[in-house]
């Protein structure tokens, strides 16, 4: 028999009576400002479990210096990129060291969104339940500044791990952590093995992304990719051959991450660490959210994995009378920006063929990353510029997309993956596979373009750091309605704008049908055009992306015996030419939005008094960084006019005729 009485704190078993120290508990209600803190609630824990918003990793070193032992957080994830921006390679070490000693667990969520405050702090005899107001800050906690927080502090002594409502805020706790993850992850399990020489780069990467790199089973994952993508793709194999076999030289540990990350083709590890891998499944694109392509200069062709086959995407042989047409329909379709009647039509028409030129590009982007290194060295990481093309809904930017992807294919359309999966993690998945054929991201909403969020987490390391000159990179082209934001974003993306609006018409509908029902092989023949100047040519560097497709370009041309179109950018990028932000800035002056004043040493823009902050916005995003650009109100002031006044001019060649009154200002 065995009974309990809480209220005479005895219990019985068997028959005997025992009287055991009586839980005793206590409840108040403080106001946490300076001079009255927090933490002396906190101080000398030997376990606080939390969920609370924490501003600074400084405040949970202070915490452990105070004395407390253990610590295990559930922070919201909006409010993680700006504990990120303050970490430093020091206080990661620490923090990670302390995570890996069982002191120090810290959750954070992609999905939901906390702003409870729970503190349970455990003490050898005691325990205190916190609730209220006060964050992990210097100034929730009361260590400086004027902030009150309100606070109720239930403090229970004795056997306080059978009292209620400590069970009840320990369930809360871990319902709080049930839809989290490890902020540390797989970096924190690695970290150990990280080579001392490369630990601070290691560190600094993954606080600006996320992302890790330089981890020995990251190298063995890219060796392994390597051989199997060199197996599958080898136009040599029969196309009978079903399988093929990999015996790489790989950890057990790196034969699990290659087997989970190829679970969509069903890979299977044999005994000995072999790897068989079902080559008709590799190269069907169904199993794939894009297809494998590779460059073979060797072979002089580009191979493209479809329905299970490898398709050679390079011609054999120039055909003048092909080449005309696949021009011709090239043409045609960009032409069929003039249905939307745009304001500047050669304008419009040159943009969508800059776009169609950069795709084209995109499956050699690997090969200029390796001349580029060659130029510059090791000391030059950045890589070719992300395309980014933007514009307000209905302005062709799927379209366009959908047509390249019909390029590059030759009959089949690639559908763009959906701008909401675009992430770090996917990313970085994809990309593992080692594909040239571009990853297009249609749609990415405004929110991806914050600071700290996917678009500047993948963006600033995509090429950085992690590709070497074995490596095969596919290259990102995104859409959004929304121009990349000032920052360092800017050097490493290349944009496109797309202004024209298309009518929800059939015409529209039925010329997109034309051409995605034609069947062009403008790449077989510019792909050989590429590899043949790339062989001939193989030092030849320009820092346009392009570049070598624009000479291509100009070679098939020349074959076909055909006059391109004025608008056709064959002599070099778009933004050598046009910046959208420089005509939205001229047409602003024109039309008496926008007036300009000159200062000691800078330019200033002046914008109507009652315009709104974000109004301002598309006329100060696209202002390049090197013009040394600070806003204030409706006031946006140049420090460097003697660049951005020959920038402005630029834009006279697009809006028309400018009034006197306007060139005399910018004399």
């Amino acid at each position: 028999m065995q009974t309990f009485d809480k209220n005479q704190a005895t219990f019985e078993i068997d028959g005997t009576v025992t009287r055991k120290k009586p839980v005793k508990w206590d409840f108040s209600s403080e106001i946490v400002k300076v001079g009255k803190t927090l933490t002396k609630h906190l101080r000398g824990a030997e376990k606080i479990f939390a969920v609370v918003y924490i501003s600074s990793p400084t405040e949970i070193l202070r915490l452990f210096e105070e004395g407390v032992s253990e610590l295990h957080l559930v922070v919201g994830h909006k409010r993680v990129h700006n504990f990120r921006e303050e970490l430093t390679p020091d206080t990661v070490e620490k923090l990670i060291n302390l995570r890996n000693d069982g002191k120090l667990s810290l959750y954070v969520s992609d999905k939901i969104h906390y702003h409870s405050k729970l503190y349970i702090c455990e003490f050898e005899n005691r325990c205190k339940l916190i609730n209220g107001s006060a964050n992990l800050t210097k100034t929730g906690t009361g260590i400086k500044g004027n902030q009150w927080n309100h606070i109720w502090v239930f403090d229970i002594e004795g056997n306080y791990q059978e009292n209620d409502k400590y069970l009840t805020e320990k369930s809360h706790f871990e319902n709080y952590k049930r839809n989290t993850e490890e902020f540390f992850g797989e970096f924190g399990d690695a970290f150990d093995n990280i080579d001392p020489e490369k630990k601070i780069d290691v560190i600094q990467n993954w606080i600006a992304s996320g992302d890790v790199y330089g981890l020995p089973d990251e190298t063995q994952m890219k060796q392994v990719t390597r051989l199997i993508v060199d197996e599958v793709m080898n136009p040599n194999i029969s196309p009978d051959q079903t399988v093929v076999t990999i015996m790489p030289n790989a950890s057990n540990s790196v034969l699990e991450k290659v087997s989970n990350s190829y679970a969509p083709i069903g890979i299977t590890i044999e005994n000995e660490g072999t790897i068989i891998v079902p080559r008709g499944k590799y190269l069907d694109h169904n199993n794939r959210n894009f297809p494998q392509m590779k460059v073979n200069l060797d072979q002089r062709s580009v191979y493209l994995g479809w329905g299970g086959k490898l398709l050679n995407r390079t011609a054999t042989e120039y055909d003048a009378d092909e080449i005309r047409k696949s021009l011709e329909m090239t043409e045609d379709f960009v032409r069929s920006v003039l249905i939307a009647d745009p304001e500047f039509p050669k304008l419009a028409m040159k943009s969508v063929a800059e776009a169609i030129l950069y795709i084209l590009s995109t499956p050699f982007h690997s090969e200029y990353m390796r001349l580029r290194r060659e130029v510059f060295g090791i000391t030059e990481e950045r890589g070719p510029r992300v395309l980014h093309l933007y514009g307000e809904t209905s302005n062709g930017k799927s379209k366009l997309l959908t047509y390249c992807s019909k390029l590059l294919t030759g009959n089949e359309i690639v559908s763009p993956m959906d701008g909401d999966g675009f992430t770090q993690t996917e990313v970085t998945n994809l990309r593992s596979w080692q594909s040239t054929f571009p990853m297009m991201w249609d749609d990415l909403t405004n929110d991806k373009w914050t600071k700290g969020k996917d678009a500047e987490k993948v963006i600033k390391t995509y090429w950085d750091k992690r590709w070497t000159q074995e490596d095969d990179y596919p290259q990102l082209v995104l859409t959004s309605n929304k121009q990349c934001p000032r920052g360092p974003l800017q050097t490493r993306v290349k944009e496109i704008h797309l202004s024209s609006t298309f009518p929800r018409s059939t015409e529209s509908r039925v010329e997109l049908a034309r051409h995605l029902n034609s069947e062009n092989p403008l790449f077989e023949y510019l792909s050989k055009a590429c590899i043949e100047y790339m062989i001939e040519n193989p030092t030849d560097y320009d820092d346009d992306e392009a570049f070598i497709v624009r000479k291509a370009l100009k070679k098939l041309y020349k074959i076909a015996n055909r006059t391109p179109p004025d608008w056709m950018p064959l002599d070099g990028s778009l933004e050598e030419l046009y910046n959208p932000t420089s005509v939205q800035i001229l047409k602003a002056m024109i039309d008496g939005i926008c007036t300009i004043e000159k200062g000691h040493g800078e330019m200033v823009l002046k914008f109507k008094d009652d315009m709104q902050w974000f109004e301002l916005n598309p006329y100060v995003e696209g202002i390049p960084n090197e013009f040394n650009v600070q806003r204030k109100g409706v006031r946006i002031f140049i420090r460097r006019p003697d660049r951005f006044v020959p920038w402005l001019k630029e834009a006279y060649a697009w809006v028309g005729k400018v009034p006197l009154r306007i060139r005399w200002k910018l004399r």
